[in-house]
């Protein structure tokens, strides 16, 4: 077992929605020292949500931000959550898409293969795959992820750093204030405003965010001790639904029915009707909560769950 009190993690993305989950778990497994990234640009990010319990450090864009961030807190462990997730970029996107996907964790790559034990921990994207468990990207947002993950290499084979990548399927659960599907169908779950949806047709794998941060915190502790992990692992909940049967489900279990307008969406170019993946799922892991179990939990929760006045 890991000692986490004497553990020191950084985290980008520490805001969202899975790194939030994973912050609330180091807190919980007795990690004091969790350090948060956010972009000196966004004021909107709720640095407060977990009131002194998280560091907070500034990233301008510069190396420099990066190293005074590892002056101050010398991580045991950095874990790459950031994303600026884009399905179809524009020319103004590239600047960003290439200041999260690449600069930003490249400059954390630098630090933390200077640190005489430090791991490292990114997070892929089943995006990669278009039609074929072979690498050909969906899109520019997912060929970004991939290019970072050839940076991370030479960092692995030339330092001693240590670390894999985490290829994660779509996520949900409580809290999930993104604009995803599962979001978006629970605001409309007792409104009789007609919704507009694709034909339905394409494929997910929706894993819980719980079971997210069990496969972080199982892959950081194989890291810590040293032991032999692969440069790459993928994350199932080991069921494909499609978006239809997805619909389905929430209205069976919720007595609510959808008023949706099927096909009034054309699929996007290059929609991804299946997700594929050739990366060896994580040894000794799997998805313990189901997406009934899931989705019970978020109708108990849920403001949307009381009757509509």
């Amino acid at each position: 077992m890991i000692d986490w009190k004497s553990q020191r993690v950084l985290m980008s993305g520490a805001s969202g929605f899975i790194g939030s989950a994973l912050c609330q778990k180091l807190m919980e497994l007795g990690c004091s020292d969790v350090n948060g990234i956010y972009r000196a640009s966004n004021a909107k990010v709720e640095l407060r949500k977990y009131g002194q319990s998280v560091l907070w450090h500034s990233y301008d864009g510069t190396i420099d931000s990066v190293k005074s961030m590892f002056l101050k807190c010398k991580p045991t462990l950095v874990v790459h959550l950031a994303a600026k997730t884009v399905v179809q970029h524009k020319a103004e996107d590239i600047d960003d898409l290439l200041d999260v996907s690449l600069r930003l964790p490249s400059f954390l790559a630098e630090y933390a293969s200077g640190l005489e034990k430090c791991c490292f921990i990114n997070t892929g994207s089943f995006w990669t795959h278009y039609l074929t468990p072979a690498y050909r990207p969906v899109n520019l947002y997912a060929a970004t992820k991939q290019a970072f993950e050839d940076l991370l290499e030479y960092y692995l084979d030339a330092t001693s750093l240590t670390g894999t990548t985490l290829v994660l399927p779509d996520t949900y659960g409580l809290g999930d204030t993104r604009t995803k599907l599962i979001p978006y169908l629970f605001k409309q779950l007792h409104s009789k405003e007609q919704i507009f949806l694709s034909p339905g047709q394409q494929k997910i794998d929706l894993l819980h965010k719980d079971d997210v941060t069990s496969a972080f915190i199982l892959v950081a502790e194989r890291l810590l001790r040293r032991e032999a992990v692969g440069r790459k692992y993928r994350l199932t909940s080991g069921r494909l639904l499609s978006i239809r049967e997805l619909v389905q489900e929430i209205e069976a279990l919720s007595g609510s029915v959808f008023n949706a307008n099927w096909g009034a969406s054309a699929y996007r170019e290059r929609e991804l009707m299946e997700p594929y993946g050739s990366e060896e799922i994580l040894p000794h892991w799997q998805a313990n909560i189901s997406l009934q179990d899931g989705v019970k939990a978020m109708l108990m929760t849920s403001p949307s769950n009381a009757s509509p006045s």
